[in-house]
């Protein structure tokens, strides 16, 4: 009767610990942009793109580094809570096309990439990988 009691609570223990370890590692922010190719107006030289969180806790955007600096980018909103969406702007001057790099707390892409291009569709010189 004791090693039933035993092995029942060993098998309770093993799956209380298995539950609480997939929970934490689904408890995560989660960076998604709607694209990673923006064609910024021809006139202003402005484009944006939307950011949301789709994990399950807070998002902070740390920072945005641009590849140029023909390129300025600012964030709305740096905290976003789970669900919620923001916009990085970038004003480009010149005929350029500049790669935003941008920061956050997503511990699987940490760094992600966004090419902005006043070149036209297709025409980008600029890498369209990211992590």
């Amino acid at each position: 009767m004791r090693s039933h009691l035993v092995r029942w609570l060993l098998t309770l223990t093993v799956l209380a610990i298995g539950v609480l370890s997939s929970w934490h590692v689904m408890a995560i922010p989660r960076i998604k942009m709607d694209s990673y190719e923006v064609q910024v107006d021809p006139a202003s030289g402005e484009g944006q793109v939307n950011v949301r969180n789709a994990g399950r806790v807070n998002l902070t955007i740390s920072d945005l580094a641009s590849s140029c600096s023909c390129a300025s980018a600012k964030v709305l909103d740096k905290l976003l809570e789970p669900g919620k969406s923001t916009q990085i702007v970038v004003k480009i001057v010149g005929e350029a096309d500049a790669t935003v790099a941008v920061f956050s707390n997503d511990p699987q892409n940490g760094r992600v990439f966004v090419n902005f291009s006043r070149r036209g569709p297709g025409t980008s010189s600029l890498p369209t990988s990211h992590e």
